[in-house]
């Protein structure tokens, strides 16, 4: 910034004023904010013979939510809500040892990061207010919980593995429009696949919830990094249970994803599944009891996918186990150990099975995907990553926390500092 500018900030925020080019940068008057707080708190954040912050980043998601719910075509629930949440990553100490990856043992500790909300006005002087307060808790939050770290760590040894890894600065700003979520729509369509079930007398309950979801992310870090995003989604859940003559309780569920309700109806004839499970299911329920078997048993379609996601999705995650404050905890501390941490270059599946994950991908095989991103909540690119080829574990999912064996991120922080799978694709020769 010019010092010319400089100086015009520092009398516009005396005055209360909003800059006068707030509004012509990507993202706004809430961008703006945060890049200047952002910036006023890395060069003037500190306490008296005390560390510091090394990093810090500011991430606020604007979110608007329309549900609807309905039982037998009438309508039973329907809310709009509106909420802007922001998350404050502060690191103090230095990338070798800093605050995190760290397990007090007050519980509830002091997280490096914590979601508060904020107003929904794109007030330029309220914003950087909320920004102030927040990051002055965050960083004497940072501070105590660094000073626990160290205290805990003079009598132990420690892996020598970095508690941050650097990554390149990364900037993308996505201002495309995006219709807001209406209720009328959510509220159509529970009506419609809640009263499929008018035709089953057998069902004794069901429910249709819908749900249209508006994610406005705006991102800034201390390195340079800043993005923004805009990100549609709806989620269609269809529930419905009986009870046999015998007494047992059965019960099935169809769910739907995409980015508009008219991109389900058009993609997979909602009505039409509905419809199937609610008759498989009244077969279900006047069906002959099945004597006892023993012998395979083959998953397919869905219960496939669910197996494999339950079983070993979340083994190809690269967990860094915390420092525990005291040897209560790491007991704890060692149960979130990924067993597949020492397996890399091991084989893991049988021989012809790869698995990848790619953020990057929109449809596989005609059919689309929902589970991608072009960035991750460390403001890394998302990129594809081998996982398992040939049955042979290659690497694990990372963020720029590391673990051993994995010194870089390929983009895969999402929830809070975990990392998390996107589109998992599974191929065999």
């Amino acid at each position: 910034m010019k010092p010319w500018r400089t100086s015009a900030v520092l009398a516009l925020l005396l005055l209360g004023a909003t800059p006068v080019w707030a509004d012509e940068q990507p993202g706004g008057v809430v961008m703006q904010a945060m890049r200047d707080e952002i910036a006023r708190s890395m060069q003037a954040l500190e306490m008296e013979r005390m560390d510091k912050p090394y990093f810090m980043s500011y991430r606020i998601d604007d979110l608007t939510v329309v549900q609807a719910a309905a039982n037998f075509g009438a309508l039973t629930d329907s809310s709009e809500s509106r909420n802007r949440i922001l998350a404050i990553e502060m690191r103090v100490g230095n990338p070798d040892l800093d605050n995190t990856n760290f397990m007090p043992s007050r519980v509830g500790g002091s997280p490096a990061t914590r979601s508060i909300n904020l107003p929904l006005d794109d007030d330029y002087k309220e914003l950087r207010r909320q920004l102030w307060l927040h990051t002055d808790g965050a960083y004497k939050r940072a501070l105590e919980t660094l000073a626990k770290k160290r205290a805990a760590l003079q009598n132990r040894t420690r892996e020598a593995i970095p508690d941050f890894i650097p990554a390149e600065p990364h900037t993308s700003f996505s201002d495309a429009a995006v219709p807001a979520p209406t209720g009328d729509l959510a509220e159509n369509v529970a009506r419609e696949l809640s009263a499929v079930f008018k035709d089953f007398a057998s069902i004794h309950a069901s429910q249709a919830r819908a749900s249209q979801v508006l994610s406005r992310s705006y991102y800034v870090n201390s390195e340079g990094t800043a993005f923004t995003e805009s990100e549609p989604s709806v989620f269609v859940q269809v529930l419905a249970k009986t009870q046999a003559d015998d007494g047992t309780v059965l019960q099935d569920f169809e769910a739907f994803y995409g980015n508009t309700f008219e991109e389900i109806t058009e993609r997979t004839a909602p009505v039409e599944r509905v419809r199937a499970m609610a008759s498989a299911l009244g077969a279900r329920r006047d069906a002959a009891f099945v004597e006892r078997y023993s012998g395979p048993v083959l998953f397919e379609g869905q219960a496939a996918a669910e197996l494999f996601t339950q079983v070993l999705a979340a083994k190809l995650i690269a967990v860094r186990v915390p420092v525990a404050e005291d040897a209560r905890m790491e007991g704890f501390t060692a149960s979130l150990r990924n067993p597949f941490e020492d397996k890399i270059g091991a084989r893991v599946l049988p021989r012809g099975l790869n698995v990848r994950d790619d953020p990057t991908l929109q449809a596989y095989a005609g059919m689309p995907l929902y589970g991608g991103y072009t960035v991750d909540d460390d403001g890394v690119p998302a990129a594809p990553t081998t996982l398992i080829e040939n049955g042979v574990l290659k690497t694990l999912l990372g963020t720029r926390n590391p673990i051993a064996g994995i010194a870089h991120s390929a983009g895969n922080r999402r929830l809070m500092g975990t990392a998390l799978p996107s589109n998992l694709i599974v191929t065999a020769t």
